[in-house]
């Protein structure tokens, strides 16, 4: 099997879920004898890719959004060649912001084409936040709503010809009703490390610092909980939000964009405060596959993962006095925690790993490329 994924960058420039995606699921195919490509833009290129598989990516965000996100002639014809080139089986879609859905439909003529759809990008000009009535959007949606209907529209004709794979039920069931047709289920996978988290009095945040992700809304009770109960709060990640939160609460410690497992191997209790209906978040997985007790919103496709009370606990978004008061508890309760971790690092083994995801994928390709093989049958 001859695999192309395309994406739109790699770490060091881009590291989110759709990245670590990518990279863990070619690291998968690569040990069970399939070969694997990747197309990304030339500032990305690593893991055996080469200049020849080089796309171009279009950074500024309006630019993105106004055209590049939807067509992209000069990319379409780099993917032709570089289909022609390598000669893959299947052509493996990402994140493709700044190099266009266009891609999609290009490759979808000449090889059986999968989307993993990681996010909104298809669907909203922005992502929602969880109301206490539902989704709300920005400001600006209401005045781009016929523009966001327009794009809509063209990447639904861009990906109408491509298998749509969505790691959780909610994101699929979100596309379906905005008419783009039976998304399948696969699940992110995560690899299970050996060693299990030590537990320590440590609560932990992973995860971009923006306003959609909520750690501004709990750093305060977090910190209160922290100083009254003797823990300490560690934060893993940058982003915009990261200097006015250092000057409030100088107490906790934040390390920056950093490689995260040292840390889940010491956390007692993750949060993960999201406001925004995350679709399969890694921090989740990673921080269960580690046996680390995590506590997060009951929004998006985060239910799918931590079940309350089972393998974590789930709180209301917008009821901060009852994340404190769980926050409280799991501190106080050591014996919850370690039964919460353990189930959760039991689930994940079960249904999450690379050993349960991998195969998934595999048969997905298998299955499309029997069936582009299969002659067609002439109905008179």
């Amino acid at each position: 099997m001859r695999v192309l994924q395309v994406i739109d960058g790699l770490p060091p420039e881009q590291w989110g879920g759709a990245e670590q995606f990518c990279l863990a699921l070619t690291a998968w195919l690569t040990a069970h004898e399939a070969h694997v490509d990747i197309a990304a833009p030339a500032r990305a290129q690593r893991n055996g890719t080469t200049g020849a598989l080089s796309l171009h990516r279009v950074q500024s965000k309006y630019l993105r959004k106004a055209y590049f996100d939807l067509f992209s002639p000069g990319n379409a014809r780099r993917l032709s060649a570089i289909i022609s080139s390598v000669e893959p089986d299947v052509v493996h879609f990402h994140n493709l912001l700044g190099i266009s859905s266009q891609l999609v439909g290009v490759a979808a003529r000449l090889r059986p084409a999968v989307v993993t759809l990681h996010g909104y990008g298809f669907v909203e000009l922005f992502n929602p936040i969880v109301d206490r009535d539902g989704l709300r959007f920005p400001r600006q949606r209401a005045a781009l709503l016929p523009w966001q209907w327009f794009s809509r529209s063209v990447h639904r004709r861009h990906l109408a010809n491509a298998t749509l794979v969505s790691p959780s039920r909610y994101l699929a069931r979100y596309y379906e009703s905005q008419g783009f047709g039976t998304v399948r289920v696969i699940p992110n996978g995560v690899s299970l490390p050996d060693e299990t988290t030590a537990g320590e009095a440590r609560m932990l945040f992973v995860g971009r610092l923006s306003p959609e992700k909520g750690l501004q809304r709990v750093l305060g009770p977090m910190e209160h909980v922290a100083s009254d109960l003797g823990w300490q709060i560690d934060v893993v990640g940058d982003g915009p939000l990261r200097s006015s939160l250092q000057s409030a609460f100088p107490p906790v410690r934040f390390h920056g964009r950093a490689d995260p497992a040292p840390h889940y191997q010491r956390a007692g209790i993750v949060v993960m405060p999201s406001l925004w209906p995350e679709n399969f978040p890694y921090v989740a997985l990673e921080a269960m596959s580690y046996g680390a007790t995590v506590l997060a919103t009951d929004v998006g496709g985060i239910p799918e993962i931590v079940e309350d009370n089972v393998t974590g606990r789930l709180f209301d978004p917008n009821d901060i006095e009852q994340f404190t008061a769980l926050l409280r508890e799991l501190v106080l309760d050591p014996g919850m925690r370690e039964r919460l971790g353990r189930t959760g690092r039991e689930r994940i083994a079960r249904e999450f790993s690379w050993d349960t995801v991998g195969p998934r994928y595999l048969a997905l390709y298998e299955e499309l490329t029997a069936r582009r093989a299969s002659p067609r049958v002439a109905v008179e």
